[in-house]
């Protein structure tokens, strides 16, 4: 800021070979505006002159109020003008520029034929090709984005024709075009996010177009990219736990229905049919007039309590027995047989009790009895499950 508050505006900068869209606009903004401040260089902002060798340009003099400008004068200011722009351009077009411009609206689109920039169908396809940079602003891609847009309307200089018709006038950059270029940046983003945003804003967009919840967008597209990352794990792992299941369901019930129908199988079936009470037994009694779940020794509260614990020993049992017939170790079959067990253990625990009820099993029997009973009187007592 200058003395007096006057504005002065940064000077023009050299153009690279790597310009974009949006920083020749830039550039082209402020060299007019540069130009604009001189009341020489003003008159040629919007008028037309002649290639070299054409005497004086072909201008004519002028008379502004009381100045008048000849021919000669006007072709010196003109080519002041030219220089302090060519000073600016990429060294390959200073010469073409200062001997061969007609205008600047002339020297405008040689830049952007340089550039590539020309107003044409393919320079609009090259919308494709914009990219977001590492570590870019998500804001500053959207401006990008919608720059190209910008930059591709039709005008009447464009040459263009659409719908076979030449246009009349200068297209302006539309509400739904702006709507198509937020949805184009969300796109491009992340494919997914125009249907997570949907979501998301879905009571806002009831009132509001995408426009309007953009800035909003820009400044909280981390976390909305976080979750997508996070909702997309979760379906993964959800599909893995599905398949996992299928395929540890087959297995599990064809391994071991095949198990407990050996066993069974291999069992004595009419070695344990004959009626025995091993609590009457121990006590020297007759043991051959009834069954252990029969005797009158054992009130039917101890009975109750034993049958419990002998149901909870008997899964334990059955999980160790499962474990160590699955050599092959798989990690989805094991959460399988974890998650399915409540569903299916009703079914295995009969198996199993009828696999013991058919077959001599002291070795099991044992097993269950020591777990459940630290003394040998408890031990005698909850026998009669068997």
């Amino acid at each position: 800021m200058a003395e007096g508050g006057a504005f002065r505006p940064p000077k023009p900068w050299q153009l690279t070979e790597s310009e974009t869209i949006n920083s020749f606009a830039n550039w082209k903004s402020n060299v007019l505006y540069n130009l604009s401040l001189n009341n020489e260089f003003a008159q040629f902002l919007d008028s037309e002159w002649s290639k070299k060798p054409v005497a004086n340009r072909g201008l004519q003099a002028v008379t502004i109020g009381n100045d008048t400008k000849t021919a000669v004068q006007r072709a010196i200011v003109l080519e002041r003008m030219l220089g302090l722009v060519a000073q600016f351009v990429p060294s390959l077009l200073r010469s073409e520029i200062i001997k061969r411009s007609t205008s600047l609206s002339w020297i405008w689109n040689r830049l952007r034929k340089h550039y590539s920039f020309t107003a044409s169908e393919v320079n609009f396809l090259k919308l494709s090709e914009i990219k977001m940079e590492e570590g870019e602003r998500h804001e500053t891609f959207y401006q990008q984005i919608i720059a190209h847009i910008e930059d591709n309307l039709l005008t009447v200089s464009s040459g263009l024709m659409f719908d076979g018709e030449e246009p009349t006038d200068d297209e302006e950059l539309s509400p739904t075009a702006e709507r198509l270029g937020v949805y184009l940046w969300l796109t491009k983003i992340d494919e997914r996010l125009p249907a997570f945003v949907g979501r998301i804003y879905a009571h806002d967009l009831q009132s509001k177009s995408l426009k309007d919840i953009q800035p909003q967008l820009a400044a909280s597209m981390d976390s909305l990219l976080t979750d997508l990352a996070v909702q997309d794990e979760v379906k993964v792992n959800y599909t893995r736990t599905q398949q996992s299941s299928q395929h540890g369901s087959s297995r599990f019930n064809k391994r071991n229905k095949n198990n407990f129908k050996s066993k069974t199988t291999m069992s004595s079936p009419k070695s344990v049919t004959q009626k025995h009470c091993l609590i009457c037994k121990s006590a020297g009694r007759n043991p051959s007039s009834h069954s252990t779940s029969d005797c009158w020794f054992v009130s039917k509260f101890e009975k109750l309590q034993l049958s419990k614990a002998l149901r909870v020993e008997t899964d334990h049992v059955v999980s160790e027995m499962l474990d160590e017939e699955d050599d092959v170790g798989n990690e989805y079959s094991v959460k399988y047989v974890q998650s399915s067990r409540s569903d299916q253990r009703d079914e295995h625990v009969i198996q199993f009790r009828m696999a013991m009820l058919n077959s001599q099993m002291p070795q099991l029997t044992v097993l269950i009895l020591n777990r459940l009973f630290s003394s040998t009187v408890s031990t005698t007592i909850c026998l009669f499950m068997l």
